[in-house]
């Protein structure tokens, strides 16, 4: 299988790049440091922020499609050429 130029050069261009940065890749001292100390504390808490953002958006977007299908499922789709009309007369 051969491989084409840009993908050759993407990869000689990550190697070097690991190599030249490849120290700034390790954790932050507040990731690896003390656990006790008040950053690692600042960051577990802006975690679990962020979790709690994200989890509750993705449920009301999730609660959005289930009430689209609960309200589709009462009104059922009429077959093609049928079209529903109110009674004109309720009486």
């Amino acid at each position: 299988m051969k491989t084409s130029a840009a993908k050759r050069f993407y990869a000689w261009f990550m190697m070097l790049a690991l190599l030249v940065f490849g120290n700034s890749a390790f954790a932050c001292t507040a990731c690896f440091g003390d656990p006790n100390s008040d950053a690692t504390k600042g960051v577990i808490a802006a975690i679990w922020l962020l979790l709690f953002v994200v989890g509750g958006v993705l449920s009301l977007i999730a609660g959005f499609f289930v009430y689209q299908i609960r309200r589709a499922s009462k009104n059922p789709v009429l077959p093609a050429g049928q079209v529903a009309l109110a009674p004109l007369n309720s009486k």
